[in-house]
């Protein structure tokens, strides 16, 4: 039998650094049995063999099976490879399966999207997942890459938002998203590709604009920048990242006009007629054209938000002129509501 395991390194002291992870003990000494039959309804034939004198087995359902499995075993032993006294696997196999534990994954945009969306589904307000479903399929106009036969954008959107549901997991897609389904799935980028400063300028700015190329709102933006955030540090806490990649990165400044298109305001002209107009609406008697008119006075010349107007004890008086007529005017109730902000039956859980 000969058997090889790496020894301590020479002179170095107990305590002095860390110790290097243990290295498997390897052995040549390996007999590989026939198959045989046992009494198992699920897997009934056994294939075992030994290495350093440690008996190893495996199971498998079929016959083909388990001689494939054997002919591997076999081939591996008449080249002279070791085998692992621990596991019973030869060392090509062995190192293969450490690669491959060691490996990061790296889900495509697709399957990322549908996990992260799965995971925040259950907790997330029903407004919530509408942002965070259009933050994601936002960013995947920008995860396409330069395969040909990409599907339209408006149709990518539709795809994601709804591959990302958690419902329709295993669900077919609707006649009219197979094909965009389909392309998705297997030539999104995947999420290592966001350390191409290439990939990441055209997210952010799939993010920042509209289809048809407009500077998307202020309001917009932010929302989906806050759930592409959210959604990578999800994925850095999962190991697929190290850092966001939109970090630091900012949206540019657009230039705007501070000057106010007269064709968009109300003139004096105009509001006088508006008045004029208000105060013909209903009857007399119950005074509704004479509170519009002071309702919208107070927003012509006073600047005053139609909410401050109503919500802040203003009140209709009236003062008789000289010619004999009354003049409407508004005046300030002081109210004796308690001050405090108060909350709608909209954003409570019994609303």
């Amino acid at each position: 039998m000969n058997d090889r395991k790496t020894s301590a390194i020479p002179g170095a002291r107990e305590g002095e650094r860390p110790a290097a992870p243990e290295e498997p003990t390897l052995s040549t000494d390996v007999r590989v049995w026939k198959v045989s039959k046992i009494s198992s309804k699920t897997a009934p034939y056994q294939l075992r063999w030994v290495v350093a004198g440690q008996v190893r087995h495996a199971t498998f359902t079929t016959s083909a099976l388990a001689e494939s499995r054997r002919s591997e075993l076999w081939q591996a032993m008449r080249k002279g490879e070791a085998f692992d006294v621990e596991t019973g696997l030869p060392e090509s196999e062995l190192r293969a399966a450490t690669a491959k534990a060691n490996t990061r994954p790296d889900p495509s945009w697709w399957d990322f999207s549908r996990e992260y969306m799965a995971v925040r589904w259950r907790t997330a307000a029903a407004k919530t997942r509408e942002g965070l479903a259009d933050s994601l399929a936002s960013a995947a106009l920008g995860m396409l890459g330069d395969k040909p036969g990409a599907p339209e954008l408006e149709d990518v959107r539709r795809a994601v938002r709804w591959a990302v549901v958690p419902a329709h997991k295993d669900g077919e897609p609707p006649p009219k998203l197979e094909k965009a389904c389909a392309w998705l799935a297997e030539h999104s980028l995947t999420l290592s590709a966001l350390t191409d400063s290439k990939v990441v300028r055209d997210v952010h700015y799939r993010l920042s604009f509209k289809l048809d190329d407009k500077p998307a709102a202020a309001d917009t933006y932010k929302r989906r920048r806050r759930g592409f955030n959210t959604a990578m540090e999800y994925a850095i806490q999962e190991g697929y990242l190290d850092e966001n990649p939109l970090a630091g990165l900012k949206r540019p400044a657009t230039q705007g006009s501070d000057t106010v298109d007269p064709r968009v305001l109300v003139n004096e002209i105009q509001g006088r007629q508006l008045l004029t107009a208000v105060s013909y609406i209903g009857s007399v008697h119950r005074n509704r054209g004479r509170r519009l008119v002071a309702f919208f006075g107070c927003i012509l010349y006073a600047a005053m938000r139609p909410r401050k107007w109503s919500g802040s004890g203003w009140r209709i008086a009236t003062f008789p002129r000289r010619d004999g007529e009354l003049s409407l005017c508004a005046r300030h109730v002081p109210s004796q509501v308690r001050s405090g902000p108060t909350q709608g039956s909209a954003t409570t859980r019994g609303g």
